[in-house]
């Protein structure tokens, strides 16, 4: 095929050169024109301006022309090279059709030839023949017909363009790539023919050299048909024993899978059992469960409604009137009065709220509860900048109960004995204060 860098010489750059050149060729004239006192040349429409002299429009039309017969030129050029390269490629399928048919007069005939018998009496070059002809990597012998197709319809455009004078076509590279590769097929596929042609006739050549190998009295198929169904034989006997062998291997299999599926049917049986008595317990374990839950309900609800009797008693609540009966101080922790901060009285007499209790340190431990249950006062305080500069002590009391309006306690506890009745108090009262909350004894 052509050169490379003359196959790829693009069309666009030469119409380029030839516009820059007609360019050129009418700028100068328009100067030349001016020169001698000539009327400008237009920059639209050269032939048609009105005005224009005859000679430009003439010279334009010119160029034009030129441009355009150096376009067609060029792309006739580049079609012929299209077309050249085709040529190519059928040359190379027609050199690939060639060797398919010298592979049948020369190759094939050994089959039955004497030249063929030569081959027939040496094992060595019977096994040789086969494995080449049988098992070559040769395309099919339709292949020149298949690759002829596929050229014809690949540069059918070119064709059409080639016959039309007219025409200005140029096809892309990807057309150049494919004609490349189907020569790239045929060629290949010649040498495939041609180097297993040359190794079988370089056997045939030293058969006939040998002088202690005379020609066969079969012909090289009948050989390579006895060698064939020998083959098949010794194929089946191996068969045969690999058969016999898998049966063997097949009935031991089953004899192992027969035991294990004995072992495996045992033990889940035992399984079996074992889960049903599993299930049993955890049955037991469940209903023992639920036993517990409902004693525990039992005593739990034994115990709500025991607390929930206490909490109603009015013995009981009489304990605790220091924050239970209805008065307007509400508990901080400093004691203040309404006078010092309004915002510690109520607009109303209630009971204690819970939550100012808490607040107010009174719950903190049974000191300080007992302290502002008896109203005790560790110092009034008269202002609010004095409250602001007071503090408690260490238990935490600081007069909480002091300014209370509600029924004060009239002892404090003094001994071991009254201090575990205080503490008793103060148990119970914690206890009790959410069952008092939910009938409004007592304020959230």
């Amino acid at each position: 095929m052509t050169d490379e860098t003359s196959r790829r010489f693009g069309l666009p750059q030469v119409l380029a050169i030839v516009f820059a050149g007609a360019l050129l060729l009418l700028v100068g004239y328009s100067l030349f024109a001016n020169k001698w006192g000539a009327v400008t040349v237009a920059p639209v429409d050269v032939g048609s301006a009105p005005g224009a002299p005859q000679e430009v429009s003439e010279a334009a039309q010119h160029v034009m022309e030129s441009v355009e017969s150096e376009r067609r030129a060029l792309a006739k050029a580049r079609l012929l090279e299209f077309s050249q390269a085709a040529d190519e490629v059928n040359e190379a399928i027609d050199e690939l059709e060639a060797e398919i048919v010298s592979w049948k007069t020369e190759v094939e005939a050994l089959l039955e030839n004497d030249a063929g018998r030569f081959l027939a009496n040496n094992p060595t070059y019977v096994d040789a023949f086969h494995e080449i002809y049988n098992k070559g990597q040769r395309p099919s012998p339709k292949t020149p017909d298949r690759l002829r197709t596929v050229v014809a319809a690949a540069i059918e455009p070119v064709s059409n363009a080639l016959r039309n004078q007219e025409a200005i076509y140029t096809p892309d590279q990807s057309l150049w790539d494919h004609l490349d590769e189907l020569r790239t097929q045929a060629l290949e596929a010649t040498r495939s023919y041609r180097k297993d042609a040359r190794q079988i006739q370089s056997m045939v050549d030293a058969s006939r050299r040998d002088p202690s190998k005379a020609p066969a009295s079969r012909t090289l198929r009948e050989t390579l048909d006895s060698m064939a169904n020998r083959d098949a034989l010794e194929q089946a006997e191996a068969i045969a024993l690999v058969v016999e062998e898998e049966t063997r291997k097949a009935n031991k299999k089953l004899a192992q899978l027969e035991a294990e599926r004995v072992r495996n049917e045992a033990a889940r049986e035992l399984e079996k059992k074992r889960l049903q008595e599993e299930m049993k317990q955890r049955e037991a374990n469940r209903e023992l469960a639920r036993t517990r839950e409902e004693e525990q309900r039992k005593a739990e609800q034994a115990r709500i409604d025991a607390l929930q009797r206490r909490a109603a008693d009015p013995s009981v609540q009489a304990k605790y009137q220091p924050f239970l009966a209805k008065g307007t101080y509400r508990f901080n922790k400093l004691g203040l009065t309404a006078q010092v901060e309004p915002s510690y009285a109520y607009r109303y007499p209630r009971p204690a709220s819970y939550t100012d209790m808490q607040l107010a340190g009174v719950l903190k431990n049974v000191v300080v509860f007992c302290k502002t249950a008896a109203g005790q006062s560790k110092q009034h305080q008269t202002s609010i900048l004095a409250a602001r500069s007071a503090s408690v002590d260490r238990d935490g009391f600081g007069g909480q109960g002091y300014p209370n309006d509600r029924p004060k306690w009239n002892w404090y506890p003094q001994s071991e004995s009254e201090w575990k009745e205080a503490e008793a108090r103060y148990r119970e009262f914690i206890e009790l204060a959410p069952y008092w909350i939910k009938t409004g004894a007592l304020v959230p």
